[in-house]
């Protein structure tokens, strides 16, 4: 494959396409994207770094809304005049809970689970270990 298509490729991959879907994309099947990644270091490189590097935004995202952050946001108004104003006001995101029990379960599964202790009741019980003692020592 020639630099163009691998940077094509590796966009694919950023936005976060399948290889099924990246395969469409390029126009061609999904084995022969697949034998072409095993014979060509540079493609398969250009696919694993690409897909970590959206992982990895994914999961800056996901850290920042579980946190919550400030953000400035602009309004953009049009007078009868045809004159437009932009108006920027400052705001803030609060933390999505949603978003800190799916990192935390995901980041530290052995203190932040689910386990099922009935499964006909379907009866789940949260272990969320960490205490405040020991995040003030």
């Amino acid at each position: 494959m020639n630099k163009q298509q691998l940077d094509i490729i590796g966009a694919l991959a950023r936005q976060g396409l399948t290889l099924k879907e990246i395969a469409k994309a390029i126009g061609i099947s999904l084995s022969k994207l697949s034998v072409e990644r095993k014979n060509s270091p540079a493609l398969d490189a250009v696919l694993k770094e690409n897909a970590l590097l959206s992982d990895a935004l994914v999961e800056a995202s996901l850290y920042q809304r579980a946190l919550g952050f400030d953000y400035t946001e602009e309004v953009h108004t049009e007078s009868v005049s045809g004159e437009v104003k932009v108006k920027r006001h400052h705001k803030y995101m609060p933390a999505d809970i949603t978003a800190c029990i799916y990192w935390l379960k995901n980041r530290q599964p052995d203190r932040w689970r689910e386990r099922r202790e009935d499964d006909d009741a379907k009866v789940i019980e949260v272990i969320m270990s960490p205490s405040v003692e020991e995040y003030s020592e």
